[in-house]
């Protein structure tokens, strides 16, 4: 049963619960949101629960930097050239990203803001919200929209982590430069991953207060998540007999739960979310998402912010947390499959032309 398991995770195959993670990842910042853009604190079941270790949101964010890490990892590692991995993570991240911006913008804006028509296209704000497709420079707000909202302003709060996972992207393009040298890449990477933890544990308040220069990435943010992406990355190149699939996902579930009642949580959830991230991936029985339903997660990401903002909007901010979650993703699930099946997936057709390259 290990080696059939350490044979999968070596080939990638797609009998794994990636997809499944990612959705529910998607829900759980759902969640999470859906208590601020009520106007609450973002305390949610599981933030209780884990006593303020993690929240559903949090936890969202580390699947999907964890998934991110290992999978990322395994395409620049199969990646012919730099140029093929960038052009790869192109065209998976921006097409869905610069349409949401558009959207926003363009529909979204006009439809609900206070301001005329005319003082919505004339005023500097509407434009400036356009420097997000430079992806480092995220605005948040449009003019006279959402201002009434109980959580004020924000068009798109999701997109904040954008640019933190386009960043990340950096170490498996230094991977593929190493070529063949996987051990000194393991090597590089553990290491690497040592010293953001006693950073993150040592100079958290150092780390919050600043930000990367031209990036303006908030050093925390880089760090933690950069945690959970490397992770992910040196998951994927251990060799087979190295492999930790044979713990299973239940002990490390375990264990880090035990860890909410000690000081050393959030340390801990370093360690053994990956784990348990990664073999229940692989572990569970596979889910298959239909085809003709797509990988709907990314579009779930993007536009579920501003459609929880326009719930709230429509009903006056009286729709209650429980009913915005729902409500919520029976929309976003449509949603997301045509930004699936109309623009990512296209987008994704043309990496074939940068195989050779």
């Amino acid at each position: 049963m290990d080696v059939v398991i350490y044979m999968s995770m070596n080939a990638l195959s797609h009998k794994n619960n990636f997809d499944l993670l990612r959705i529910c990842a998607a829900i759980f910042v759902i969640i999470t949101h859906a208590y601020a853009l009520r106007g609450l604190p973002e305390h949610d079941v599981l933030f209780h629960i884990s006593q303020a270790t993690t929240s559903f949101s949090r936890f969202g964010l580390w699947i999907f930097f964890v998934i991110s890490g290992y999978l990322v990892t395994a395409s620049a590692w199969r990646s012919v050239s730099v140029v093929s991995y960038i052009a790869k993570r192109v065209l998976r991240i921006m097409p869905a990203f610069i349409i949401v911006i558009f959207l926003s913008v363009l529909c979204l804006g006009p439809l609900v803001t206070t301001l005329s028509f005319a003082n919505y296209f004339q005023h500097p704000i509407t434009w400036a919200y356009l420097k997000a497709l430079l992806v480092f420079r995220i605005q948040y707000n449009l003019p006279g929209v959402f201002e009434q909202n109980l959580y004020p302003g924000a068009v798109n709060g999701s997109l904040w982590t954008i640019p933190y996972e386009i960043f990340l992207y950096i170490l498996p393009l230094c991977l593929t430069l190493l070529g063949t040298l996987k051990k000194v890449a393991i090597v590089f990477l553990f290491v690497l991953w040592i010293i953001c933890i006693y950073a993150v544990y040592n100079y958290a308040s150092f780390l919050d207060l600043h930000t990367m220069p031209f990036l303006l990435l908030n050093m925390w943010h880089v760090v933690n998540f950069a945690i959970f992406f490397i992770a992910g990355s040196i998951i994927y190149l251990l060799p087979d007999n190295m492999k930790i699939a044979r713990i299973g996902w239940i002990i490390p579930l375990a264990l880090w739960a035990i860890s909410w009642f000690t000081p050393y949580a959030v340390i801990l959830s370093y360690i053994f979310v990956p784990i348990m991230i990664i073999n229940f991936a692989y572990q569970t029985p596979y889910v298959r998402i239909p085809a003709h339903i797509g990988d709907v997660s990314y579009g779930m990401y993007l536009y579920a912010f501003p459609i929880q903002q326009i719930i709230m909007f429509l009903t006056h901010g009286t729709l209650s947390v429980s009913g915005l979650i729902i409500l919520t993703i029976c929309i976003i699930i449509p949603i997301a499959w045509l930004s699936w099946h109309l623009v990512e997936k296209p987008a994704l057709s043309f990496k074939r032309f940068f195989s050779h390259v």
